[in-house]
């Protein structure tokens, strides 16, 4: 990838091709909180009519109290082993620390946290090897 926008296109095509798969919000969560669209994910459960979800989703995750609600989720989801919801629910808490952990865990490719990197955390990547992709 040469550039964000291209990277920004490509994960938003795995978010809605991991949303259709199941049907389920949470599977694309991961991919539009680290482009920090959270009204998107919002707007996915007020669809399926996830009420529950939704007044969830519906929460300013700056305040103390949603994202304590969100952490406590994200480490539920740890030990529940669905590592990539753990992350989405990190990334919604904001705990940039915290979300490395499910990386880890979940063995994910070097390429997932790259796309993070580019995505979430909106780092240059000038610096890195050119790649033919």
């Amino acid at each position: 990838m040469r550039n964000n926008a291209s990277l920004r296109r490509c994960v938003e095509k795995l978010a809605k091709a991991a949303y259709q798969s199941q049907g389920d919000p949470l599977d694309a969560a991961l991919y539009y909180l680290a482009m920090k669209k959270k009204n998107l994910v919002w707007g996915l459960f007020r669809q399926v009519q996830n009420e529950r979800m939704t007044a969830f989703f519906s929460n300013n995750f700056t305040e103390e109290r949603w994202r304590k609600a969100a952490l406590k989720n994200a480490y539920a989801l740890l030990g529940k082993q669905r590592f990539e919801h753990a992350v989405a629910f990190f990334l919604l808490a904001g705990s940039l620390k915290g979300n490395y952990l499910p990386f880890k865990h979940a063995q994910m490719e070097v390429s997932v946290e790259f796309m993070f990197n580019l995505t979430y955390f909106n780092r240059c990547h000038r610096h890195l090897p050119k790649s033919n992709v």
